[in-house]
């Protein structure tokens, strides 16, 4: 395939260099984002010292890239003495963010009036299942990005609290079936972060029945059913139990949030031992 000179092709396409058969058309060289891994080069003259030493560099510097990558991004366990936390033998100080509203929807991050299952079952109803499945699947799969990360990293953070809905998570008809769905993109967002230096703290924001009032705990009854059925515990402690064995080697998780802001409505020995807290805690250990 022949191109006019001052055109640019792809690395990836196979360009014929020197040494092998083929005709080199007189193109310079013009590089593009590595990172995008569209590099495109712009060639010097045929049989031109010039080639042998810009492909060298370019080499060099994409080697070096890739080895400053692993290894500065290569998180350590966090371990906690006393009141400091530590990882590698240093002390480290946590400036965190919430990745808040991805798959737990809040009405006063997401403009709208409702608990998260009551948001996506309108759009279901008004958009039509089929319609609203594939919405709920981009809005996901887009929500947080390579480019996020690397904004926080820039602006100086090192750990992200994440919000899970056991409802989103759990099937309410088959006690234990997870979307395997839902967590990959789980996993998709530790291994982004743990690529620039970030923890992830999980936190399981919204509970099977809701564990308050409020509609961020996802209540279908706005009453915090979670309190009053041990079926709602058990199924809660389950799924801790399922993410410490997903994630027991992972580095990039620094740790669990148990529950966001429990409202026992009065139930207060649910939480002392041997309560629902410390049974979950031994669970998950």
């Amino acid at each position: 395939m022949t191109r006019q000179p001052g055109t640019t092709r792809r690395i990836d396409e196979g360009y014929p260099f020197p040494g092998r058969s083929g005709r080199h058309p007189r193109e310079h060289l013009k590089a593009v984002r590595i990172s995008d891994k569209l590099a495109c080069v712009r060639r010097l003259p045929r049989n031109s010292k010039h080639t042998v030493i810009v492909g060298m560099v370019y080499a060099a510097v994409l080697c070096a890239s890739l080895l400053f990558t692993q290894e500065a991004f290569a998180l350590d366990f966090i371990q906690a003495r006393g009141a400091k936390l530590f990882t590698a033998g240093k002390e480290i100080q946590l400036r965190g963010t919430n990745l808040g509203n991805w798959q737990l929807q809040e009405d006063f991050l997401f403009g709208l009036y409702g608990t998260h299952t009551q948001m996506r079952s309108a759009m279901s109803t008004v958009l039509g299942k089929q319609n609203a499945d594939a919405f709920w699947d981009e809005y996901e799969s887009v929500y947080y990005t390579d480019r996020d990360a690397a904004f926080l990293e820039k602006k100086g953070f090192n750990v992200m609290r994440v919000p899970l809905n056991e409802n989103r998570i759990e099937d309410p008809n088959q006690p234990g079936h997870y979307d395997e769905t839902a967590l990959r993109r789980l996993d998709d967002v530790v291994r982004i972060n743990k690529a620039h230096g970030i923890y992830v703290i999980l936190d399981l924001h919204a509970v099977m029945g809701g564990q308050s009032r409020e509609v961020y705990a996802d209540s279908i009854s706005s009453i915090p059913e979670f309190w009053r059925y041990a079926d709602f515990r058990k199924r809660a402690t389950a799924l801790w139990v399922a993410l410490a064995k997903r994630y027991k080697n992972e580095p990039g998780v620094a740790g669990f949030d148990l529950m966001n802001e429990p409202n026992t409505q009065g139930h207060t020995e649910l939480l002392r031992p041997p309560g629902c807290a410390r049974h979950t805690s031994r669970s998950a250990r």
